[in-house]
C-alpha cells in the first residue's frame, strides 16, 4: 500500500514539473536544435537559477539530455538535447491546447 502511494506521489511531482512555468518553452525551442544554457537563458523569462533547476528537473524525468562535448585543446561544451520521451511531452501538451481551445 505504501509502495503505491509513493508512485502516485511521484508521479504526481512529475507531472507538476511539465506544468511549471518555462517548461514547454524550453522544450520548444530544444525541439528545433540543441542548445547551451546561454542560448537558452537568452530566450528564458525568468532566472539563471529558475532555468538551471528547470534542465535539472527535465533532465531527471529524461525529457532533455546533457551533450558534453570534449575537446583536447578546448572548453568543455555542454549543449541540452530534446529527448523521445521530451518530444512525446511536447506533442502531448500541444494536443492538449487545441483540445481545450476548441
Amino acid at each position: 500500500m505504501m509502495v503505491m502511494q509513493r508512485d502516485k506521489r511521484a508521479n504526481l511531482w512529475k507531472a507538476t514539473i511539465f506544468s511549471r512555468r518555462g517548461t514547454f518553452e524550453i522544450l520548444s525551442r530544444l525541439e528545433k536544435n540543441p542548445m547551451r544554457f546561454s542560448e537558452i537563458y537568452s530566450v528564458f523569462k525568468g532566472s539563471p537559477a529558475t532555468l538551471s533547476s528547470r534542465l535539472r528537473q527535465l533532465e531527471m524525468l529524461k525529457a532533455i539530455h546533457r551533450d558534453i562535448q570534449v575537446e583536447p585543446g578546448k572548453a568543455i561544451t555542454v549543449s541540452y538535447v530534446i529527448t523521445e520521451k521530451g518530444k512525446k511531452a511536447l506533442a502531448a501538451y500541444r494536443n492538449f491546447v487545441d483540445i481545450v481551445s476548441e
